[in-house]
């Protein structure tokens, strides 16, 4: 007899594998160790979750929906776990949080955190009906830089910056998720203070720091 919660672990890890190129039932096992267990592959094929021939494992449409609402889950819970609630092992909350919650409560997440577009890791969070719908049923917590006044302190969540200058600026000004910065002035530049130094930004690029207000 199988557990779903075991099931949906193979499920994540062949996602993970596909992300990183793809993968076979002897990677799978090889990633997973005592984990991996064959009595998931077989159930979640009979399911019309995975597709198996040989070596070869790959999701059916209804297996990789079903996976992509799991990794959807885990990634946003890491960054609640982290980020709002301040809980450093994150990993082991999300884990448990990715089982407990519907799509609605996911969703609600999601824009509670501002619809961030990568997890801790920098892996890519699925995208939601929220976030293509733009909703905004529950307020966000998470803000644009532009919207801090000056004095302000925000902790950045993500980072939404796609231009490689941008992404060049704010990495050499050790502007990362974690980040505490403390707004000095918003004209006619903006300038943060990161801790170890002041740093000059535009409007465009502090728009796309995104960053939790603490005060």
């Amino acid at each position: 007899m199988t557990d779903t919660r075991n099931e949906d672990e193979h499920l994540e890890r062949i996602w993970r594998m596909e992300e990183e190129g793809g993968g076979s039932l002897t990677l799978l096992r090889t990633h997973m160790g005592k984990d991996y267990d064959p009595l998931d592959i077989e159930s979640l094929s009979r399911q019309g979750c995975l597709e198996v021939r040989g070596d070869e494992v790959a999701f059916t449409d209804p297996g990789r929906e079903r996976a992509r609402r799991l990794i959807r889950a885990h990634r946003l819970a890491e960054l609640l776990v982290r980020d709002i609630l301040g809980v450093p092992d994150f990993e082991a909350g999300a884990c448990e949080l990715e089982h407990l919650a519907d799509t609605k409560v996911v969703d609600g997440i999601c824009t509670l955190l501002g619809h961030p577009a990568c997890c801790p890791h920098g892996l890519p969070i699925p995208r939601g009906d929220c976030c293509r719908a733009g909703a905004r049923e529950v307020t966000s917590v998470v803000v644009p830089l532009t919207e801090l006044e000056p004095g302000k302190v925000g902790r950045v969540v993500f980072l939404e910056a796609s231009d490689e200058r941008e992404i060049r600026l704010l990495g050499t000004s050790q502007i990362r998720p974690g980040t505490e910065l403390r707004v000095r002035q918003r004209r006619p530049c903006y300038v943060v203070d990161t801790g170890t130094a002041a740093v000059a930004l535009d409007e465009a690029v502090a728009a796309t720091v995104k960053v939790l207000p603490l005060g």
